[in-house]
């Protein structure tokens, strides 16, 4: 029992064995069979404590509790009702006797209140005001005086016009008759408190007689509100009877002579509305679409101009019933179809060609087409083209070095001479004149000529890169040969009469570097007489333009 906290989660008890672990009313043992769970499993032991008024949970056990006016059972969860009426305290008031009742008691009198009083909601005896309930019964000639208990009928002493007081103090009808108040012409007939005077004179239905009664004159059932004209109806009178009439937007239905609405807009349909017309009842209503409102006449409609209010976030056009926004160029009208969002030029592709040649740069409301190093924009605004560095003097070449531009720079470049050879002006290498025994020197060509040819990138073929031509007459006697830098056989000399030409005929992607070395032989008679070289260089741009 020591343990019993640690043991078990409620209640521990000891056995032979050991110890059994017990959970309180609305728990179960777990499978551990120490710990303790709600039956539903969600810990409320009172949704399964079988109260019968209210619960709650005190210490992790459910107790059951009853209204006002009950006590608990002995079973702890039945509640009985109290009564109060045996308690030894009086509740009640002298006079006054206790009745039980479900969960409270009331207080009864144990006597009758008698005639001419009654018991009201504080169990006491009050005064029956028969005057007020009218239960007097004294007549229209007394009046009635309320008492403790009873009440009184006196005599009135006015009894009105038309009525007089008689010796036993009652009210009695005076006939008016017996003084011939009726002009003549006119029967007098009595009423109580009063008379009329009806005339000799017989008229037809609808006519009644003059003052004079000599003659008969129309009835106005309308003025006298005796006509029969039903709802939505107008009395119009006749002589001698009356119509009945419909209000403005009813019509008769034929069968019960009633007033029923009339639907202006089916039976009058596109002539009474200019867009859209609304039934009411005894009238209609239109309205007009969107993008217009209602004219004076309550029926035409008329345009809008929304632009007056400047819906739009630049330009407005209005339009018959609606608007539409427009922007500058370089923008287009955003998905609302009210802002105005800057148009990316550079994402478009008109005719299937970039807007620019080298880079798009897109602006607000615009583009900039831009070049890369060494390139200028043409007037058109998109093209690129090669700045010729060379030809502008900007170039920092030093002294002695030729300026060659290339797509997008320039080269500066010297020409050096081998062994046995001098420079001449115009970028070759001629032979010096050889001794008949220098074998090194007779064996080397007799002119090294260089040349330097600029390329875009990609270039279409055939490309004519440059002629040829020997110093013999007869062109017969040459052989031209690509010594070197064809390896991917991009290059051709084509053969012409008194010239050759040097052809790119395989596209080439740049930057790239090509140094062809072209043997140049003579021949005359089938013997070789003379031999030159052409060191072509090859410079092929980054772009393609």
């Amino acid at each position: 029992a020591m343990l019993a906290g640690e043991l078990c989660d409620h209640v521990c008890s000891d056995t032979r064995t050991g110890f059994r672990c017990d959970c309180y009313p609305g728990y179960n043992l777990a499978d551990d069979g120490t710990s303790c769970m709600g039956s539903t499993g969600n810990g409320d032991p009172c949704e399964t404590a079988g109260c019968e008024h209210m619960c709650e949970t005190v210490d992790h056990m459910p107790r059951c509790v009853c209204n006002n006016g009950y006590m608990l059972e002995s079973d702890q969860t039945s509640c009985t009702d109290i009564n109060e009426c045996a308690m030894p305290v009086t509740l009640c008031g002298s006079g006054q006797m206790c009745v039980n009742t479900a969960g409270a008691y009331r207080c009864t009198r144990l006597f009758g209140c008698g005639t001419g009083y009654t018991l009201n909601e504080q169990n006491q005896c009050t005064d029956i005001d028969e005057c007020e309930l009218n239960t007097a019964n004294c007549g229209p000639h007394h009046q009635c005086i309320n008492l403790q208990g009873t009440f009184r009928c006196i005599p009135r002493r006015n009894c009105g016009i038309g009525f007089y007081l008689d010796s036993n103090f009652n009210c009695e009808d005076l006939n008016e008759c017996q003084s011939n108040p009726c002009a003549p012409g006119y029967s007098c007939i009595n009423t109580p408190g009063s008379f009329t005077c009806r005339a000799n004179l017989r008229c037809s239905a609808g006519y009644e007689p003059d003052e004079e009664a000599t003659t008969c004159q129309d009835i106005d059932e309308c003025a006298g509100g005796v006509d029969e004209c039903y709802e939505n109806q107008n009395c119009v009178n006749t002589l001698g009877t009356y119509l009945c009439q419909c209000e403005s937007g009813f019509k008769t239905e034929h069968e019960q002579q009633r007033c029923v609405d009339i639907d202006e807009c089916s039976e009058y349909a596109g002539r009474v509305c200019a867009h859209s017309c609304i039934n009411t009842i005894g009238s209609f209503y239109c309205e007009c679409d969107p993008g217009f409102t209602m004219d004076q006449d309550s029926r035409n409609c008329v345009d809008i101009n929304e632009c007056e209010r400047s819906p739009c976030s630049q330009h407005c056009t209005n339009t018959y019933g609606s608007f539409r926004c427009y922007c500058d160029i370089g923008y287009e009208v955003w998905e609302d179809q009210i802002s105005c969002q800057d148009v990316n030029e550079c994402e478009l592709s008109p005719e299937g060609r970039p807007l620019c040649q080298y880079e798009c740069v897109n602006i607000e409301g615009s583009y900039v087409c831009r070049c890369p190093t060494g390139y200028d924009i043409l007037q058109d605004h998109r093209s690129c083209k090669d700045i010729d560095e060379c030809m502008l003097g900007i170039d920092f070449c030093m002294e002695g070095h030729q300026c060659f531009n290339t797509r997008g720079s320039y080269e500066c470049n010297a020409v050096v001479c081998p062994h046995y050879f001098t420079s001449t002006v115009d970028s070759r290498c001629v032979r010096e004149t050889c001794s008949l025994n220098s074998l090194d020197c007779l064996s080397l060509p007799l002119a090294i000529s260089y040349y330097n040819i600029a390329l875009p990138s990609l270039s279409a073929v055939p490309k004519y890169i440059m002629g040829l031509r020997a110093l013999a007459s007869v062109m017969e006697t040459y052989r031209f040969f690509v010594r070197t830098g064809n390896w991917d056989r991009a290059f051709r000399i084509d053969r012409f009469p008194g010239r050759a030409e040097l052809n790119l005929i395989k596209s080439l992607p740049g930057p790239e570097l090509r140094e062809l070395v072209v043997d140049i032989y003579v021949f005359s008679g089938g013997n070789l007489i003379g031999q030159s070289e052409a060191h072509v260089t090859v410079h092929i741009g980054n772009y393609t333009f």
